[in-house]
């Protein structure tokens, strides 16, 4: 096993490994894993493949410790925003909010990159398939968890509950996806306000 590259050289790295792997995710969720060479990690990155190698690994390696590392951040975002809240149907507005303002920040500029690359490969690579399946049970616990919240303060019959955990989630996974696909912003803006104006709408129900 190659040692990291601090220990070769006997000094601290002179670079963040967590920032650098936000760097190399977003690279691969760019150009897919298939179409990506180590060469655009260099590029982005702006080290070398020794660095690259030395500190992560191949370039396999890096994009599965890249999808861990984001797989950790939503964690507990997810955690934080909806799983641990306070409220009910204003924290699933607020998370669609922070999530679409986090589409800004280049930590998760990949939007939901585990999401997309399970639609990239599929169940051709096991890997994207069970962190796409985590992620989605985070998501839907998180949901479930708010709704919960609502049902308890009388925003939401309890009838309904289920329905309004499964729309939610097919929502949040759907937003995720049009950060990859969708060629404008400012139209994931307004799939964003719809969502947030349904979210509105059960408590008028």
């Amino acid at each position: 096993m190659n040692k990291p590259l601090s220990d070769q050289l006997g000094r601290p790295l002179t670079f963040d490994p967590e920032r650098v792997l936000f760097e190399i995710l977003n690279v691969f969720w760019e150009k897919g894993y298939d179409h990506t060479s180590v060469g655009d990690l260099e590029t982005a990155t702006g080290l070398t493949r020794p660095s690259l190698y030395n500190t992560f690994g191949n370039k396999r390696v890096m994009y599965e410790k890249s999808i861990e590392l984001y797989l950790a951040k939503m964690e507990t975002f997810i955690g934080t925003s909806l799983t641990n809240g306070s409220n009910g149907l204003e924290d699933l507005i607020g998370f669609v909010d922070t999530l679409i303002e986090s589409f800004h920040d280049e930590t998760y500029a990949a939007g939901c990159a585990i999401l997309n690359a399970m639609a990239a490969h599929g169940e051709l690579d096991v890997f994207a398939a069970n962190s796409a399946r985590v992620y989605r049970e985070q998501l839907l616990a998180g949901i479930t968890a708010t709704v919960e919240r609502a049902v308890a303060a009388g925003e939401v019959p309890e009838r309904e509950l289920e329905v309004l955990v499964d729309r939610m989630h097919l929502y949040l996974v759907g937003l995720n996806i049009l950060t990859r696909h969708n060629d404008t912003f400012e139209r994931i803006v307004l799939s964003a306000e719809a969502i947030k104006s349904d979210i509105r709408a059960w408590a008028q129900k």
